[in-house]
């Protein structure tokens, strides 16, 4: 079943189903059970496409982001604290820890992952 922009399989809980979209944990999903009065471990087939709708309709009202516009706003928070060249930016730049983690011995999480913005040049001519 295509919900919130992803899709979902309809065989399992409303709660499982939903911790699925980017941007709902389990807090929210409770909350939006409460306010329809649905149970959070019924399967997401039993579900009306009216309810469907309005459901999408109350996240909507309350501002809740979602998917690819919640990870947007994400890069874009990043990219400015980068941009402004604060301690954090920096950090995340040369592919430190961020969160004043030490780096003599416990960085090699970090450094394996590469870094979210890690700089990459390309010299121009062939491909190896």
């Amino acid at each position: 079943m295509f919900f919130l922009g992803k899709n979902l399989s309809d065989n399992k809980p409303l709660i499982g189903v939903l911790r699925n979209v980017f941007g709902l944990n389990k807090f929210l999903i409770v909350q939006l059970c409460r306010v329809f009065g649905l149970n959070p471990k019924t399967n997401l087939e039993t579900l009306t496409d009216k309810q469907i709708m309005v459901i999408e309709q109350w996240l909507f009202d309350q501002g809740v982001k979602l998917n690819q516009e919640l990870i947007r706003q994400k890069k874009k928070q990043l990219q400015d604290l980068i941009d402004c060249r604060s301690y954090r930016g920096v950090r995340l730049r040369r592919c430190l820890p961020v969160r004043g983690q030490r780096t003599h011995t416990n960085a090699k999480t970090q450094k394996r992952l590469g870094g979210f913005f890690k700089l990459r040049k390309f010299k121009k001519g062939k491909k190896k």
